[in-house]
This record gives structure tokens, sequence and C-alpha cells, in this order.
């Protein structure tokens, strides 16, 4: 994630994840877990979708080493605007990685192939009807909300958490889209730290990440605390399950197997 500096970005990360406190996570571009392990320390359930091979077998095992296996299950998996075979690359300026979905091979880095799904296939799987999310896929965010318009009308989603850097400009599945895809379902901009409304005109200009947030009523501050209603049914496991995705199937779900005191004493 390139924001202001490594304080900036741990801030905002625990401010989202405190806010987010009482409801599940779906976490889009999951890389090595590092929000999703804050939200499984919580109790939360969570789904990581996360397309990098060594990704999602890093993030597994420090699930598994945390003792929170049970709570979180990983798709690995592209999330895009349309489902298929993309090339992922790894750009790595000044030494730090960043991935992006690319459909050719022009960019001369280190590149590995995916499937990329619909983020609707994710009702499918969850057991739960209202949810946080947090998407950071460097500047796909856009393709990502236009597969995901079934969720949104069937999961309550009342705060979404996403870069906004790099894909503010673009042209297609850009600022604009985004902004009118979060106005369809309710939500609106506003700054992650003061919780202030963001003027959407003015879009090019925002933070380099932001929230989207159901609005308070008849006020100007968008962010507020949201309470889960229900209780979420979790099967106690020692495995996490990475289910992948393959054209219009599912592939059988690969457990990712680790020790457990739980398991140890059954």
């Amino acid at each position: 994630m390139a924001l202001n500096g490594y304080y900036v970005e741990r801030m905002l990360m625990a401010k989202f994840v405190n806010l987010s406190r009482d409801l599940p996570l779906i976490d889009v571009g999951g890389n090595l877990g590092i929000v999703t392990l804050q939200a499984a320390l919580q109790g939360r359930q969570v789904v990581a979708v996360e397309p990098i091979p060594e990704n999602a077998l890093r993030l597994c095992r420090a699930v598994v080493d945390f003792g929170h296996a049970h709570l979180v299950h990983v798709m690995q998996n592209a999330a895009s605007s349309q489902e298929g075979n993309v090339t992922l690359a790894m750009d790595r300026p000044k030494g730090r990685a960043r991935y992006g979905v690319i459909r050719s091979e022009t960019w001369g880095y280190e590149q590995t192939a995916a499937y990329a799904i619909h983020l609707d296939r994710l009702l499918e799987l969850i057991p739960f009807r209202t949810a946080a999310l947090k998407i950071d896929v460097e500047s796909h965010e856009g393709h990502v909300l236009a597969g995901a318009e079934r969720l949104f009308q069937e999961v309550d989603i009342p705060i979404v958490w996403m870069e906004w850097e790099h894909v503010k400009r673009r042209p297609e599945y850009g600022g604009a889209f985004i902004v009118q895809f979060m106005q369809r379902h309710n939500l609106v901009p506003c700054d992650l730290m003061s919780g202030l409304r963001l003027p959407t005109e003015n879009y090019r200009n925002w933070p380099r990440t932001n929230v989207f947030s159901e609005m308070k009523s008849g006020s100007s501050t968008a962010i507020r605390d949201w309470k889960h209603t229900g209780t979420l049914q979790v099967s106690r496991r020692c495995s996490v399950v990475i289910t992948v995705h393959c054209r219009s199937q599912t592939l059988s779900p690969i457990l990712f197997k680790g020790s457990c005191d739980f398991c140890e004493n059954q």
C-alpha cells in the first residue's frame, strides 16, 4: 500500500480495524495478511482474497501460527470486472513489491498467472450477510467493484476502505465510476482520521486512502461505529481453507495443515 510513510499507514490501518471491529471482514488484496490477522485476533470471521500463491500460503501460515485458522477462509484468486485468466506483474521500485492485474506482458517485471473472478462469487461461501470491506489492489479497485454488484445488494456493507491514489484518475473504472457505484449503494466518501465527508466533485484531490461509509442522518460526520447483530456460527478447525476458483467451477478446497492445541488434544 502506497501511503505517506509507515507510521501513517499503520495508524490508518488500526483506525479501520477498530471502526469495523464488530463486523466480519472481506479483505480483497490480502497480501501477507496484516489486516486479516488483526481482524482474526479480534475474533472476527474473515474472507481474504489473494491471487499470489506465495502470499496466500504465507498468510495461511501466519493465521495458523496465531491460532485463528477457524476464522479465516482464503480465496486464491484475483478479483476483477471480468472472469478469466490474467497475468499478475510484480514491480519492485526501490525494493518494494507491488502487484497489479494486467492482460499483456508489457511490464517486463516478474509475472505469475492467476484466475480472476467476480467478487459476487463470495456469496457462494460466506455465511454472513453483513461485513466490512477492504480493497487494496493497486489501481484495480474499480474493476473489483464492477464485479461486486450482487454482493453489495445482498450483503450489508456499511464501510469500505480502499487505496485511492492509484485509481482516482483512471479513465475506465476509475474515481468517477467508484463514486457513482458507492452513491448507488448509499455510501459516502469520508476522511478516515477525521470522519468528515469528502466532496464528491473533488474526488481527484482526496487523500491517498479513504473510506466510504453509511451516512448519519443530518450530520457532516460519516464515520461511526457499527454493531454486528446476530451470532456467527463458526466451526472449529485446525486448517485454513484455500479455495481456488477456475472458470465456472470451484476446485476442491485445499486444506493448509497446521498444528494447534485444540487438535493435538483430541
